[in-house]
């Protein structure tokens, strides 16, 4: 800093400086990274320590100002630095950004393979990273692609000649469309030696086992056999009894290649399908009829039976029953069929007719067989009884031990007589009109009588009865008919009284709403009076209105509560519809 004075006494001018202390000097670090096969792809960068930023850069050639370089091909860079404030001297480093070239693929070695063989994948790699591959087969007939980019993948080797074939692949690498060297190896394929299993046969009930015998026209040739259920033999020839594929395989010793022939055994072994139908009911009464029927056209039949039967023929009558044996014979192929059936004679069953009265029970029997079913759900059992309410046929079934059945049918006539009835003069009686009058519509000269509640016969045609008590009474007339049954007609009629009444035996003033006062009930009483004690002769309660009730207190003491829990007296007076007067008393149990 700067001061000038005039000698006026006061400051005439200033100069002010900054003083700036430089950092550590200036200092770069480079890397780079390679450029592939002329291609560009290659970096080269630089790391700035020491000086004052902000930096500079200057690249040669190119003239780029950043401090890293990108996208550029292999060759010599320089690049120049300089700090902000200049403090320390401009800086160059010389980076040189590298190139690589193509390697050829590694590939392996020659092959040498029997034709059938499959060849596994075949892998490449190179030393230079990300490369990509290629090849050409010189023969495509050994069963590769003519040409492919990539690894070979597994295929099965090729010869369909008498003598060895060979094939040439040609295999270079590739990376941003520069190219390796190309370098080759050989897959050569020889030919399996020839073989045959023979022509396909067949195995059936008449030839069951067959011989065959593998053919080639190599000397000392290794035979090995594999077949159905795990046959195995190292003969040329074999015996075989079980249908099925059968593979030959042959070696030749001296190249160790192998080739293979199939040979199918089928089997003509199935027997005939039989079928054993009867037209009719297999179970007869006189005679059966049985047909045979068997899937071919050259079939052989021949039945056997009980008392020494025997017959060739598809179809026969019987009438002895038993087991019958059917043999089966297919002779286009020699195989049998066995199959039996049975022919048994249907039981007899006999059931009885009944007549009966309309309301009565007939017992219907079957007899016969063993078991029976009588039909509209009746039951299994042999003996039944039915009421029905008109005449009807009843059907039973009867089975015996061999699950033959007969039906069997019983007709049940179902008699009704002639209707009877009577005339009542009254239906509903009381004290006052206790009389009844009843009068018979009859059939002339026919037996018939009366019944009271089942009581009281009576053998007029008409009566008058009085009745005292009250209750519920019927009064029936019944009359035989000609064809024997009853007739019946039944009416009832009911006695009642004129007037009622009722004193309950408890009750339970404990404020619940249920039954909590005591209530006298009637219907045409009048005068009516009640009176009410306790054990001691206390009058509690007096009423002379039906209508009013005891709530368990003394009537004469309204702030008196409930009476204790206990029995109490009643005794009362009242007159009935006739105006007599009665006189009744009893206890009420009074409940808390």
């Amino acid at each position: 800093m700067a001061i000038a004075d005039v000698g006026d006494g006061g400051i005439d001018s200033a100069v002010l400086l900054e003083v700036i202390q430089c950092s550590a000097p200036l200092t770069i670090v480079s890397n780079s990274t390679i450029a592939n096969c002329g291609a560009s792809d290659g970096s080269a960068s630089v790391t700035v320590t020491g000086g004052i930023g902000p930096f500079t850069y200057l690249w040669s050639p190119g003239g780029a100002t950043t401090a890293t370089l990108t996208n550029i091909p292999a060759g010599t860079y320089v690049v120049k630095v300089d700090d902000g404030l200049s403090c320390s001297a401009p800086v160059y480093d010389t980076i040189v950004v590298g190139g690589t070239a193509i390697t050829p693929p590694n590939i392996p070695a020659n092959i040498n393979v029997c034709s059938g063989k499959q060849i596994p994948n075949l892998v490449f790699s190179s030393n230079t990273p990300r490369a990509s591959f290629s090849w050409l087969n010189s023969n495509p007939a050994i069963g590769l692609s003519a040409s492919g980019t990539g690894n070979i993948p597994a295929f099965t080797a090729i010869n369909s000649s008498t003598s060895p074939v060979q094939a040439s692949v040609s295999v270079w690498s590739s990376l941003n469309g520069c190219n390796s060297d190309t370098i080759k190896f050989s897959i050569t394929v020889t030919p399996g030696p020839n073989v045959s299993a023979g022509t396909d046969t067949v195995i059936n009930c008449v030839n069951k086992t067959i011989n065959i015998t593998a053919a080639s026209q190599l000397t000392g040739a290794i035979y090995s056999w594999l077949g159905s259920m795990g046959f195995s033999s190292n003969n040329a020839g074999i015996s075989i009894n079980l249908a099925g594929q059968y593979i030959v395989m042959l070696t030749d010793p001296s190249t160790a290649c192998k080739s293979w022939d199939t040979l199918m055994v089928k089997a003509d072994t199935a027997a005939p399908a039989v079928h054993i139908s009867f037209p009719g009911d297999p179970c007869f009464r006189d005679t059966a009829h049985l047909v045979a029927q068997a899937a071919g056209q050259n079939i052989q039949y021949n039945w056997t039976g009980p008392q020494n039967f025997n017959s060739s023929l598809a179809a026969i009558q019987v009438n002895v029953e038993g087991t019958y044996t059917l043999v089966v014979k297919n002779n286009s192929n020699g195989c049998t069929a066995k199959k039996t059936t049975e022919a048994w004679k249907k039981p007899m069953v006999i059931v009885n007719s009944a007549s009966i009265c309309k309301g009565e029970s007939a017992t219907l029997t079957a007899s016969g067989t063993l078991q029976y079913t009588w039909l509209n759900g009746l039951g299994n059992n042999p003996v039944i009884q039915v009421s029905p309410e008109k005449s009807c046929t009843l059907t039973v079934i009867g089975v015996n031990s061999h699950g033959c059945s007969d039906t069997a049918r019983s007709f049940v006539k179902v008699n009704i007589p002639d209707p009877v009835n009577f005339i009542l003069s009254n239906d509903m009686l009381n004290e006052y009109d206790p009389l009844v009058s009843a009068n018979g519509i009859l059939s002339a000269g026919l037996p018939f009588f009366w019944t009271i509640n089942k009581l009281d016969t009576i053998r007029v045609p008409a009566f008058v009865k009085e009745f005292n008590t009250p209750g519920e009474y019927q009064i029936c007339l019944q009359q035989q008919s000609a064809n024997g049954c009853w007739a019946k007609v039944c009416k009832g009629l009911q006695m009642e009284t004129m007037w009622g009444i009722y004193f309950p035996k408890a009750f339970s003033p404990n404020a619940d709403n249920l039954n909590d006062t005591y209530e006298v009930k009637g219907y045409n009483i009048s005068d009516f009076e009640i009176w009410i004690f306790d054990r001691w002769g206390n009058l509690l309660y007096y009423s002379n209105d039906l209508t009013k009730t005891w709530d368990g207190k003394c009537s004469s003491n309204s702030q008196a509560s409930v009476s204790q829990e206990d029995v109490y007296v009643y005794k009362s007076k009242y007159r009935d519809l006739k105006l007599i007067q009665h006189q009744v008393s009893g206890i009420i149990t009074l409940i808390r």
